[in-house]
C-alpha cells in the first residue's frame, strides 16, 4: 500500500475519555478519530462527523504551557478552526479540564450540534 506522507498518531488521555464519554451516552452515532478534513495542509480533527460536518478538538495543558496556550499554537489552532469554519465546518473545542469535570455536558453539546445539522 503506498504511503499518504500522513503522520498517525497515538490519542491522548482526554482524547480517550472523550471517545468514552461518547460510548457511554450510547446515542449510537460512530464518529471518525483524527480525520483530516484538509490533507494539503495536514489539518485533522480529534473527532469528526464528517457527514454532519461537526468535529471535536480536544485542547490539553491549558494550565501548563501546553501547546495549545502559548503564541505559535494559539495561532496555528486559529488557522486551523478558520479553514475549517469556511469549509462549513462546526468544530466545537474543549479543553481537558471540560472532559475530567463535565463530560456529559461536552457529549450533550456535540448531540445539539449534530441536532442543528440535521441529526435524529
Amino acid at each position: 500500500m503506498a504511503s499518504t506522507g500522513l503522520k498517525p498518531r497515538t490519542p491522548s488521555t482526554r482524547e480517550v475519555a472523550f471517545a468514552r464519554a461518547w460510548a457511554i451516552s450510547g446515542n449510537g452515532l460512530e464518529f471518525r478519530e483524527q480525520f483530516y478534513f484538509d490533507i494539503t495542509r495536514q489539518y485533522r480533527f480529534d473527532f469528526a462527523w464528517p457527514a454532519l460536518r461537526v468535529a471535536v478538538e480536544i485542547h490539553g495543558g491549558e494550565f501548563s504551557g501546553g501547546r495549545h496556550g502559548r503564541g505559535t499554537g494559539l495561532k496555528s489552532d486559529c488557522e486551523k478552526m478558520r479553514a475549517a469554519q469556511l469549509l462549513g465546518w462546526i468544530v466545537l473545542p474543549f479543553v481537558g479540564t471540560d472532559l475530567d469535570k463535565r463530560p456529559v455536558q461536552c457529549v450533550d453539546q456535540v448531540i445539539q450540534a449534530l441536532r442543528m445539522r440535521g441529526w435524529k
